[in-house]
C-alpha cells in the first residue's frame, strides 16, 4: 500500500517547499468513508479544466475529457478560459444538464446514467478541436486507444480525509493521505466513444490521449461523445447515435422549461447569478464529492481554505439549491467567526434540514459559549477591527491604546442570536445564549452608539470615540442590536447621505468625506489583499450583511434602493468581464484581483432576494418567506427553489401575484405592496402587509404546507402596514 501526505501546506498558505512530495508504505487501514458513496460526473467539475467534463467512480478514480480549439494560431486551452468563462456558461442546479460556448464553439454535457455522460461539440466556424482524454487519480493510466474507444483503468484507491479546523490564516487540515492500494481491491475503469472518427490520434502529456477533429462550418459539423467509469460492466453498453442525439434533445428542452429565469431591474441578473454560481462547482477529491469555491485561479493541489471564503461560497450554493453540498462545506470551516454561523442559518432556513441542523449545531455548542462582553481589540494592527481587513483605516493605526470593536462585537451579537435560534429549535436549553444576547446588546448600545453623530462606531477602552467611520457602522442591523425607533432613524439619515456612504457606491468601507477617502493606503502592513490599496473600497460581503440589516428592521425603501445600487455594480462588473468581489471608490474592478470569484455574485444576490426570499430573523422559528418590493416598475422571477418548493413571483406597478408548484397562491391588485413573514399551518396563516394603495388580495391557500385542504380566501386591505390572520376562511386584518 502507498500513502502520499497531502497534509502539508494545509494551513491556509501554499507549502513552504512547492515541489513537496512525501510517500509512505504505512498508514490507516481504509473503509467505507474513504469513497465517494456514489459515482459523480459533470461538467467543469475539475477544478483547472473549466473546460472539459470529469468522472469520478465510486471507488474514487477520477478521468477528465478537456476540450481545446485552433484560432488565430494557437490552441485555446484552459488557461485561456480560467481567464474568460466565455460567452455563456449555463447549467442546472444539479449538473444534468450544462453547456458553455467559448469563441466558435459550444460544448454541452449531459448526465445520461449515475455513472455516465454525453458530451456534444459543435462549431460555427471552420476549426480544428481536440479532445483530451486524461487520467486525473494516483496510478489511473489510460491503456487503449484507436478511432472510436478510449479505454483506461486505475488501481484501488482511497483517500484518507483526516481533520479539518480553522485558524486565523484559514482551513487547517491534518493527517490527509491519498493512497494507492497495490494487489488488492477492486479495480475501476474508464470508456469513452467518439461517435465520429478522428483527423489524428496521439499521446500526450501525464498519460493522456489526445483526438483531432477537424470541424466544417455547417449543421452536421457536430461531436459527440460517451464516456462511463466503474468495473468492467460498462463495457457491456454504448448508446447508438440516434439514442446519443435523443437524449440530449430531451436533457435540454427540460432544462430550457425548469431554468431559473427573470425580468426587470431586480431579477433580470437571475440567470447569470446562478450560471455565475455554478461556474465555481468543482469536484474535491478529499471531500470526496461536490464543493463551491471562492475562485479557481487561486486554488492548487493542496487545495488551501479561507473559512470566510469557504462559507460565502457555501451560502452561494445553497441560494441554488445545493443545500447538501452546501452543508457539508460549513461543516469544514465552523471555526470561521465571521460567516459560519450566519451561512448555516441562512443555508437552513431556505431549506429547513432539522436533521442536518442538529448535527451541526452539537459542533457549534462546543465552539461558541455564550459569551455577553464585548471585543476587544489589542495591539497596534488591532485583528478584531475591521476582521480580516489588515490596512483598514478603521484600524487608526497610529494609535496602539485598546479599542472595542464595533464590527466583530456585533458579529459576536448576530451568532448568540442564531445559536439561540438553533438551541430551540434542536430541542437544547437556549437560556444561556438569550441572556448573553441581552447583556451584549446593552453594552453595544451603551458603549458604541455615538449620540452626537447618532451613528455606532468602534471605540477606545480609554473612552474616546474612534476617529473614522465606515461601513462597519451599519452591523447593527443584522446583529439586532439598534436601540430603539430613534436610533434606527438617525443611522438611517446618516447612512443615505451622499457625503457619507451612500452615492452610487454604497456601502464604502470609510466616508466620502474622510481625508483618506479614494487615496492610496500607507503604513499598513506589505502584503495585505488588494481591496485594501484604496481607502473606500465596497465590499460585495459587506454590502450584504447591510442589506439583510435594512431587510431585518423593515426599512423597505432604503433595502430597495441599496438591492438596486448593488445591481448597478454588478451589472457593471459583468459588463467589463471582470466579477470581482471588490470595487474602487469611483465603481471600476480593482485590476489587481481575481476576476471570475464567487463572491462578486453577492452584488446580484440583494436584487433577487428583494423580490422574494424566506425570513430569516422573525419571531416565529416557523418557516416563513417575503415578497414584493416598493421598487417601480416590473420584475419578474420563475423556477426559484425554496423550502422544497417552486416559486414564481411577478410584480408591476398595480398587481403582484405568486406562483408555487404552477399553483397561483397569492395575488393583490392596487398598487406596490411588500409581505413579511408569512408563516402556515394547516388551517391558519399569518403575515404583515405594507401597502402604497388600497389592495384587493386574493390567497389560494395553502401557500407552505402541502398536506393542507386548498381553500379560496379574498378580502381587501387600505394603504398602510397591516398584520393579518385568517383562520379557515377568516380573516383579521389589524393595523400596525
Amino acid at each position: 500500500m502507498k500513502y502520499i501526505n497531502r497534509e502539508y501546506g494545509f494551513t491556509g498558505r501554499p507549502p513552504f517547499y512547492k515541489e513537496f512530495y512525501q510517500e509512505s508504505n504505512k498508514g490507516p487501514t481504509p473503509n467505507e468513508s474513504n469513497y465517494p458513496e456514489t459515482s459523480l460526473s459533470g461538467l467543469g467539475l475539475d477544478k483547472d479544466v473549466p473546460n472539459g467534463a470529469m468522472l469520478v467512480g465510486k471507488f474514487g478514480s477520477m478521468w477528465g475529457i478537456r476540450i481545446s480549439y485552433h484560432k488565430s494560431g494557437k490552441w485555446v486551452d484552459s488557461a485561456e478560459f480560467l481567464k474568460d468563462i466565455g460567452k455563456k456558461y449555463s447549467s442546472s442546479e444539479k449538473g444534468n444538464f450544462s453547456y458553455f460556448t467559448h469563441g466558435d464553439i459550444t460544448v454541452t454535457c449531459i448526465k445520461y446514467g449515475a455513472n455516465s455522460l454525453v458530451m456534444s461539440v459543435a462549431s460555427m466556424a471552420n476549426t480544428d478541436v481536440k479532445v483530451i482524454f486524461y487520467p486525473k487519480s494516483m496510478g489511473a493510466s489510460m491503456t487503449h486507444a484507436d478511432y472510436k474507444e478510449v479505454e483506461g483503468d486505475a488501481p484501488f484507491y482511497a483517500v484518507f480525509k483526516g481533520k479539518a479546523g480553522v485558524s486565523e490564516e484559514g482551513c487547517v487540515f491534518t493527517k490527509r493521505y491519498e493512497a494507492e492500494i497495490d494487489g488488492r481491491g477492486k479495480r475501476e475503469y474508464f470508456k469513452a466513444f467518439c461517435y465520429s472518427e478522428p483527423t489524428e490520434v496521439m499521446e500526450g502529456d501525464n498519460g493522456s490521449v489526445v483526438y483531432t477533429f477537424h470541424f466544417t462550418n455547417n449543421a452536421n459539423s457536430r461531436l459527440f461523445i460517451y464516456a462511463a467509469v466503474g468495473d468492467r460492466s460498462i463495457d457491456n453498453y454504448t448508446p447508438t447515435r440516434d439514442e446519443i442525439v435523443a437524449g440530449v434533445s430531451t436533457a435540454e428542452m427540460e432544462f430550457t422549461t425548469n431554468k431559473i429565469k427573470g425580468s426587470g431591474v431586480l431579477a433580470s441578473v437571475a440567470e447569470q447569478f446562478y450560471d455565475s454560481v455554478l461556474w465555481h462547482k468543482i469536484y474535491n477529491p478529499f471531500f470526496l464529492d461536490y464543493m463551491y469555491v471562492d475562485s479557481r485561479n487561486e486554488l492548487t493541489d493542496y487545495y488551501i481554505y479561507d473559512g470566510r471564503k469557504l462559507n460565502l461560497a457555501a451560502l452561494l450554493g445553497g441560494h441554488i439549491g445545493e443545500d447538501s453540498c452546501a452543508f457539508r462545506q460549513i461543516q469544514y470551516a465552523q471555526e470561521d467567526k465571521l460567516f459560519s454561523l450566519l451561512s448555516a442559518w441562512i443555508v437552513f432556513c431556505r431549506h429547513r434540514d432539522i436533521v442536518w441542523l442538529k448535527r451541526l449545531y452539537e459542533q457549534y455548542a462546543q465552539l461558541y459559549k455564550a459569551d455577553g462582553e464585548l471585543v476587544v481589540a489589542t495591539g497596534k494592527y488591532k485583528s478584531a477591527v475591521a476582521y480580516t481587513m489588515s490596512g483598514s483605516p478603521l484600524k487608526e493605526l497610529e494609535r496602539r491604546e485598546n479599542m472595542y470593536s464595533l464590527d466583530m462585537s456585533c458579529i459576536k451579537l448576530l451568532n448568540m442570536d442564531i445559536l439561540e435560534r438553533m438551541a430551540v429549535l434542536c430541542g437544547d436549553s437556549p437560556k444561556e445564549y438569550s441572556k448573553a444576547k441581552t447583556e451584549l446588546k446593552k453594552k453595544i448600545n451603551e458603549v458604541l452608539f455615538n449620540a452626537d453623530l447618532g451613528i455606532y462606531m468602534n471605540r477606545y477602552v480609554e473612552g474616546d470615540f474612534a476617529s473614522t467611520i465606515g461601513a462597519t457602522s451599519f452591523y447593527p442591523l443584522i446583529a439586532g442590536a439598534v436601540g430603539g425607533p430613534e436610533r434606527l432613524s438617525s443611522m438611517m439619515e446618516y447612512l443615505t447621505k451622499p457625503n457619507k456612504l451612500w452615492g452610487d457606491v454604497p456601502v464604502a468601507t470609510l466616508t466620502r468625506d474622510h481625508p483618506e477617502y479614494g487615496s492610496k493606503q500607507k503604513g499598513a502592513r506589505e502584503s495585505v489583499p488588494p481591496y485594501e490599496d484604496y481607502r473606500g473600497m465596497t465590499v460585495a460581503y459587506i454590502n450584504y450583511l447591510v442589506y439583510l440589516g435594512l431587510v431585518r428592521y423593515g426599512v423597505n425603501e432604503f433595502s430597495a434602493e441599496l438591492a438596486l445600487k448593488n445591481l448597478r455594480i454588478y451589472n457593471k462588473l459583468v459588463k467589463k468581464e471582470a466579477l470581482t468581489d471588490t470595487v474602487l471608490p469611483n465603481g471600476k474592478p480593482c485590476s489587481n484581483f481575481i476576476n471570475n470569484g464567487i463572491q462578486g455574485n453577492l452584488f446580484a444576490l440583494t436584487g433577487i432576494d428583494e423580490l422574494i426570499d424566506v425570513e430569516y430573523f422573525g419571531n416565529s422559528l416557523r418557516a416563513s418567506i417575503r415578497f414584493g418590493t416598493l421598487l417601480r416598475g416590473g420584475h419578474s422571477i420563475t423556477n426559484l427553489r425554496l423550502l422544497d418548493r417552486n416559486f414564481s413571483v411577478s410584480v408591476t406597478d398595480r398587481e403582484t401575484y405568486l406562483m408555487v408548484d404552477d399553483k397561483q397562491a397569492f395575488s393583490a391588485e392596487g398598487g406596490k405592496f411588500i409581505i413579511r413573514y408569512f408563516t402556515e399551518t394547516a388551517t391558519k396563516c399569518d403575515f404583515m402587509v405594507q401597502a402604497e394603495d388600497n389592495l384587493r388580495i386574493t390567497l389560494n391557500l395553502p401557500v407552505l404546507v402541502k398536506e393542507a385542504s386548498d381553500r379560496y380566501v379574498t378580502f381587501t386591505v387600505d394603504s398602510g402596514r397591516y398584520k393579518v390572520h385568517v383562520d379557515g376562511v377568516k380573516v383579521k386584518v389589524v393595523p400596525l
